[in-house]
């Protein structure tokens, strides 16, 4: 049973779930684990451009992050590439400081192609190698979708996954204020689709899992694909403060209602946009979008400085964290970096 308030609608919501098709959260007292000597965590965004296609890959998601006990957390992943997967597996391996690296956990904001079906390659690839510790998504239900776009059943292509490749993980259906420890991160979970309650969500990424990471002093905030109304929900429920980080991923790639009136609230020094520079006009027609100067978009433009804008591209950039500061780096041949021509 979850219970949480509301104070904008005045309500007490209560879910009820079998215990066995969702595991509880890992409370403190249960997070046992051994810091490594130099083992900074690095927040990495992998880049989901394919070179030879980037009109098909100008979007998609794929975030690693190297926990203090050399352990990893995986945040989607990205279209159904190989070369997705293997940038994961080969990232994990370059930055293990031990002999067999584990995946502590693997958060799926939604279930969009662009986001989840690395997944199911990287099981098939690595998942002999790489064991995943515990899967935690809220997967929009048709109970509380009103749309008709659908995921031509991601979800249960994720489900399948899971079940063949790591059936001893625990999954959690994550829900609005759980909170997960996971060795030196602190995983605050804002937004998940049931706080839409009572009204239905009439666009997929309106069910998109939003939520912190809270590693070595350093937060960092994670939209998948939110639209602007999840902002809207979200400003309604919380103070200010909580929403206040360092690094921010913006949402839904940047790409029409976002909830841009959250992003100077959210005060970021670091911005992650995973989107390709290349987004429209000679380099490729993609319908001569224009994400980068779209309006939503201008407080990266007015506020943010240029060094702190890391557009994902094909590159790699690595945030590592230390005592609450953070240092930048980037890689602009991820093939390069990850070894893969060795």
């Amino acid at each position: 049973m979850h219970l949480y308030y509301t104070p904008d609608t005045q309500r007490l919501n209560v879910l009820i779930e079998a215990s066995a098709s969702s595991a509880i959260p890992t409370t403190e007292a249960e997070n046992v684990y051994t810091p490594l000597a130099n083992c900074p965590t690095i927040l990495t965004q992998l880049g989901i451009a394919d070179a030879d296609n980037i009109a098909n890959t100008y979007n998609g998601m794929s975030y690693v992050m190297r926990l203090s006990d050399g352990s990893f957390v995986v945040i989607d992943g990205g279209h159904n590439t190989p070369e997705n997967a293997d940038y994961i597996y080969k990232l994990i391996k370059k930055q293990a400081k031990t002999e067999n690296p584990v995946i502590a956990a693997w958060i799926f904001t939604h279930a969009h192609g662009d986001h989840v079906l690395t997944f199911p390659i990287f099981a098939q690839k690595y998942g002999n190698e790489i064991d995943v510790e515990r899967f935690i998504y809220n997967f929009l239900s048709s109970s509380r979708y009103s749309g008709t776009e659908g995921t031509e059943g991601h979800e249960a292509t994720v489900y399948a996954t899971i079940d063949t490749y790591y059936p001893e993980a625990a999954v959690t259906i994550a829900h609005a204020g759980q909170r997960f420890y996971i060795r030196n991160a602190v995983v605050d979970i804002l937004y998940a689709a049931e706080l839409y309650t009572p009204e239905l969500i009439a666009d997929y990424n309106s069910g998109s899992l939003v939520f912190t990471i809270e590693a070595d002093g350093v937060k960092s905030f994670f939209f998948g694909d939110a639209y602007k109304d999840v902002g809207d929900i979200m400003t309604a429920i919380y103070d200010e403060t909580v929403f206040k980080s360092d690094v921010m991923q913006v949402s839904h790639h940047g790409i029409s209602t976002t909830p841009s009136a959250l992003y100077p609230i959210i005060t970021p020094s670091y911005v992650l946009w995973p989107l390709t520079t290349e987004y429209g006009g000679n380099a490729y027609d993609y319908n001569n979008r224009d994400y980068v100067n779209q309006s939503q978009n201008n407080y990266f433009k007015t506020y943010t400085k240029d060094t702190n804008l890391w557009m994902s591209d094909d590159d790699i950039v690595l945030l590592t964290f230390r005592n609450g500061e953070v240092s930048a780096e980037k890689h602009e041949d991820i093939s390069v970096y990850l070894g893969l021509n060795s």
